[in-house]
């Protein structure tokens, strides 16, 4: 049984000339607030609480645990949330378990595990979050924005003090600029334990890609010290992008942008900042996630350029310019427009846009179950949904609406529709003639082209299914 008290007080004396983020321990001095740690029982995340409970005595009170269990790993899983539990008792501090409600063979993208994170520690009522994130987390998330294309303010991250959203908590990376083998080398040196997540040695993701492969090949080739290099990048790259922001706010202070967006105080600015102007006016109207790298590139050119543009930015809406580069939102009026229908089992809707949707009760044998759980039915035309889970019928049939938001079969948090519909490359037009089904609460069920609800899975003991069906003409 380890000594977790004793264990930690070790670790600060072990650790006691060195020096956690300036930044990080100024906001822990000054706020004296709830705050949190998350820890997932790995190296970095336990040596963090261990070393925070250490120093700061007199916050302990204040001081929780936090741990996210996304159930991917099943039993492994389960032990690294009891070791953590057991950390968090023998130190006297809160224990805050979080579900993903994902079970092994689940698929979940690497933004979607990241996203159910992020809610729960939003949900954990802590002011401040800290996370165990250092030098080689920055050196891979360089790489992997750099393929991606990120400006300075994405390959500046992670931050040793950001906040993810306006209402999130404050997150705080004290440990940021420590290498990953400083913090396991102090670790073996007191003989500290810790879990491993097998999952961080599959190529399944990107980022274990670039630990396992890139990042090990990028150092053997440098001539120097390549996480050094990437510390000060990021340090750099932070300060110009605070610059930048800075400057943008004095000639063109966010507060007098309104739902247009004219170009008069920055003609002659640097392209930086027009484009720092653009990105920050379309997420204030929340457009941003319906464009693409590309597109945000052609639509500031025509901007600084003052041309007269109409473009397309999802949900039946469009950027409209003169010829002296004012730009505002337009509806467009040409979209198609139908109230919501019922729809009950044995009975069809034929739709304005020529489509019919059908809805039968079907009995679920051995066979079916097969196909359906081998995918053998494409979800642009039918769906098998549990019955009993659903509940009493009827249900609503409608068109999509802005702000949709569904949780797709297997993903850990809801999405919004946009996404989904991007992710599977729908076009614009049929989106806005897709019929949407919904429960008698009003949560989607189904789209077609998109997966079904997770709340909505065939469950193993599920004797009946509701079977939709949409054909177009």
């Amino acid at each position: 049984m380890t000594d977790w008290f004793q264990q930690a007080l070790r670790l600060a004396d072990l650790w006691k000339e060195e020096s956690l983020h300036p930044a990080t321990t100024h906001v822990i001095d000054q706020f004296k607030v709830s705050w949190g740690v998350a820890c997932s029982g790995g190296a970095d995340s336990l040596a963090l609480l261990l070393l925070l409970w250490a120093r700061y005595p007199q916050r302990r009170g204040q001081l929780r645990v936090l741990h996210f269990n996304h159930g991917l790993r099943g039993e492994a899983a389960d032990a690294d949330a009891a070791f953590v539990r057991e950390v968090a008792q023998s130190l006297g501090l809160k224990f805050d378990l979080g579900h993903a409600g994902l079970k092994p063979g689940d698929q979940a993208s690497e933004s979607q595990l990241r996203d159910a994170r992020l809610k729960f520690f939003s949900d954990a009522n802590c002011a401040i979050v800290c996370l165990g994130q250092h030098a080689n987390d920055v050196a891979e998330t360089q790489l992997m924005r750099l393929a991606r294309g990120s400006g300075s303010d994405g390959l500046a991250a992670p931050r040793p003090v950001s906040q993810p959203a306006r209402n999130s908590p404050v997150h705080l990376r004290p440990m940021l600029e420590w290498s990953r083998e400083a913090i396991v080398d102090g670790l073996r040196a007191l003989d500290i334990p810790w879990r491993e997540d097998a999952s961080n040695q599959s190529n399944e993701y990107f980022r274990n890609r670039i630990r396992l492969s890139v990042w090990p090949a990028l150092q053997e080739a440098s001539p120097s010290d390549a996480l050094s290099g990437a510390i000060r990048a990021r340090q750099l790259l932070e300060e110009d992008a605070d610059a930048l922001e800075s400057w943008l706010e004095s000639v063109f202070p966010a507060k007098e942008q309104q739902d247009r967006l004219a170009p008069n105080s920055l003609r002659g600015k640097p392209r930086a900042i027009w484009r720092r102007a653009l990105v920050r006016w379309l997420a204030r109207m929340g457009l941003l996630d319906n464009l693409s790298a590309g597109a945000i590139d052609d639509l500031l050119l025509s901007w600084i350029e003052e041309e007269p543009l109409r473009f397309s930015v999802g949900k039946s809406q469009f950027l409209v310019a003169d010829d002296k580069g004012l730009i505002h939102l337009r509806i467009d009026e040409r979209a198609p427009s139908w109230s919501p229908r019922k729809l009950t089992p044995g009975a069809g809707l034929a739709l304005p846009d020529a489509g019919l949707l059908m809805c039968r009760q079907v009995e679920l044998d051995s066979g079916l179950n097969a196909q359906i759980r081998a995918g053998e039915f494409s979800e642009a035309e039918c769906v098998y949904l549990d019955a009993d889970r659903i509940g009493s019928c009827p249900l609503t049939v409608r068109l999509w609406q802005p702000g949709d938001r569904y949780r797709p079969l297997g993903s850990p948090g809801s999405r919004k529709l946009q996404d989904c519909f991007t992710d599977r490359k729908i076009p614009e037009r049929e989106r806005k003639r897709l019929p949407v089904v919904c429960d008698k609460r009003g949560d989607i069920l189904w789209v077609p082209g998109l997966l079904p609800c997770e709340n909505a899975r065939i469950q193993p003991e599920a004797k009946s299914a509701l079977w939709l069906t949409y054909r177009t003409s």
